[in-house]
């Protein structure tokens, strides 16, 4: 795979990149968390919500967050200039660690795959890189812009994708659809890995969870994650206006922020639904836990068509 010697495991360090609030991503958070407990020293750079510690220890790992937010729903320069804002900052303060102690490995989270670039020169170092390809960039590209730009700008993010795969040591991708767009991209087979994305025992464990209280006679839905046109969540409060006349005690709480959110609040605030849906916002692992604890339904209201043909929800495990 490498012309770089295998470490053992237990004693190495691997520094992790990703475009995301940590430990917020359940796929980062749990890879991670196997790292620490295996041994190795982990560092994750992420971003920084404003409150946030810009240092931290977490559970073992050592977190640097790198002064970049997210800005759900703006327009693809906005996204772009996120992205080359963090990978700017994550190539400096990575390479700043490096200098002090090298790392052994590189884990680089996608999107963007250009953010392998900030690991790259740790490759003078010795340092192995991995690509962690959670959604085919071309794929998740149009689902959230709708293709625009045209051809010209699908066929420079797939080359980007393909050559940020080929790049490095190892890809990493969380199925076997998602591998199976890489290989026909011309990416080496044998040089990906399919981890595919799963909850975490230790938190969704319903022998140890307490649910959430809920009214009496209530017929309570659940549904958490991104909230975004694809996940469809809004036909999901379509659907439970329909289930209102049916079922009076159904009451709806959905778990998580999103582009769609401002649009969910709007249709949450028109009667059938004023009382009767109720958006959280994001919140942590361990309540979604006690939320789904006291779901009598969980529901997974996905679009069909593009990358949604591909993903396998965590949600249905």
């Amino acid at each position: 795979m490498s012309r770089h010697p295998r470490q053992p495991a237990g004693g190495g360090r691997v520094c992790m990149l990703v475009h995301h609030y940590f430990p917020r991503d359940p796929r980062v958070r749990r890879e991670a968390l196997a790292l620490a407990r295996a041994g190795l020293e982990v560092t994750v750079l992420a971003l920084r919500r404003p409150g946030e510690p810009a240092r931290e220890t977490w559970q073992g790992i050592s977190v640097v967050r790198l002064p970049v937010q997210r800005h759900r729903g703006s327009p693809l320069p906005v996204y772009l200039a996120e992205y080359l804002a963090f990978s700017a900052a994550a190539s400096a303060t990575v390479l700043w660690l490096a200098a002090r102690r090298p790392f052994d490995v590189a884990h680089v989270h996608t999107p963007p795959d250009f953010l392998l670039g900030a690991a790259w020169p740790l490759r003078l170092q010795g340092t192995r890189l991995i690509l962690d390809n959670h959604d085919p960039t071309p794929e998740l590209y149009q689902s959230r812009f709708r293709g625009a730009g045209g051809p010209a700008i699908r066929r420079i993010i797939e080359t980007v994708e393909s050559r940020s795969c080929r790049a490095c040591d190892r890809v990493v991708t969380a199925t076997e659809a998602f591998r199976r767009c890489l290989t026909e991209r011309g990416v080496p087979a044998e040089r990906i890995r399919v981890v595919h994305n799963s909850p975490d025992p230790e938190v969704f464990d319903r022998r140890r969870v307490q649910p959430l209280p809920r009214e009496a006679r209530e017929f309570r839905i659940v549904h958490h994650g991104t909230l975004m046109h694809r996940y469809g969540e809004d036909v999901l409060l379509d659907a439970f206006r329909l289930l209102q006349e049916r079922v009076p005690s159904a009451r709806l709480h959905v778990y998580g922020e999103g582009d769609l959110l401002p649009r969910l609040r709007r249709m949450a605030a028109v009667e059938p639904l004023r009382g009767r849906v109720f958006l959280h916002g994001e919140v942590s692992q361990e309540e979604i836990a006690a939320a789904l604890a006291a779901a009598d339904v969980a529901v997974v209201p996905n679009r069909a068509g593009g990358i949604m043909d591909l993903a396998f929800p965590t949600k249905l495990l």
